[in-house]
C-alpha cells in the first residue's frame, strides 16, 4: 500500500482518495435521486418502500452500501439484469437460494426501483460491465 500514499496520487479515475472524499465526491451519491417512497439514512443506508410486497414478507426493506464482495460478483456478472440483481442483493444482504427466491417472487416495478437505489452508492460514471478500453 505504500504507493497510495504521500504524493503519488493514483491515475484511475475510479479510485476515490481521502482528499477527494474531503472535497465532498462521497456526497455525490447522497445527492442522487432516490424512487418515491425511498430515504437515505444518515448511515448511508437506504429504506426501500415495496409497491408489491413479496409473499406476506415486510413492504419495508433496508439496503446497506455495497461490500467489495458484492462489487466483485457485480463486475463479474454477465449482462445488465445479472448485474443489477447483484447489487440488490448484496445491498439487502441476501444470499444463495434465499436471494433467488426473493429475485423470483420480487415485482418488476419494484425490481427497477430497488436497483436505481443500490446503484446510487457508487460514484457517477462508475461502469458495472466490463472495460470499454481497447485491450
Amino acid at each position: 500500500y505504500e504507493h497510495l500514499h504521500g504524493d503519488d496520487k493514483l491515475m484511475d479515475p475510479n479510485v476515490i482518495t481521502v482528499d477527494d472524499m474531503a472535497s465532498g465526491i462521497e456526497d455525490e451519491a447522497q445527492a442522487k435521486a432516490l424512487p418515491d417512497g425511498y430515504v437515505r439514512n444518515d448511515d448511508g443506508s437506504i429504506t426501500a418502500l415495496l409497491a408489491y410486497p413479496v409473499g406476506d414478507g415486510p413492504r419495508q426493506l433496508q439496503l446497506k452500501r455495497l461490500s467489495g464482495r458484492t462489487m466483485v460478483a457485480v463486475l463479474n456478472a454477465k449482462g445488465e439484469g445479472d448485474r443489477a440483481e447483484k447489487m440488490v442483493v448484496g445491498a439487502l444482504g441476501l444470499v444463495g437460494p434465499k436471494a433467488d427466491r426473493f429475485i423470483a417472487d420480487l415485482d418488476a416495478a419494484d425490481f427497477i426501483s430497488l436497483s436505481e437505489a443500490a446503484a446510487s452508492f457508487l460514484p457517477s460514471g462508475r461502469k458495472t460491465g466490463p472495460s470499454s478500453s481497447p485491450a
